[in-house]
């Protein structure tokens, strides 16, 4: 065995939210580990997260909302990534 990850993450109680930075910072791993491309960028506030920028197929969009939703503490997600496919 080479390297362990550890991509456990705590659920907080209906009404807890992380702060903010760390929740948007938490989130951007979870897209991160996810192979989710680098130009999406997270905000968060209160436990609302918005995932914003592009991506090149519509199953990178879809996997950055799938990895947000498993992120601790994200209460709801507005995705407004945007797909560009090649012509």
């Amino acid at each position: 065995m080479t390297g362990v990850d550890n991509l456990l993450d705590v659920a907080l109680p209906v009404g807890d939210y992380l702060e903010d930075a760390d929740l948007a910072q938490r989130v951007s791993g979870a897209l991160a580990a996810n192979h989710v491309p680098d130009g999406v960028r997270v905000t968060a506030r209160e436990g609302d997260v918005v995932l914003t920028g592009t991506v090149r197929v519509s199953a990178q969009r879809a996997a950055a909302e799938d990895a947000a939703a498993g992120v601790g503490g994200v209460h709801s997600i507005t995705n407004y990534i945007e797909v560009q496919e090649d012509a």
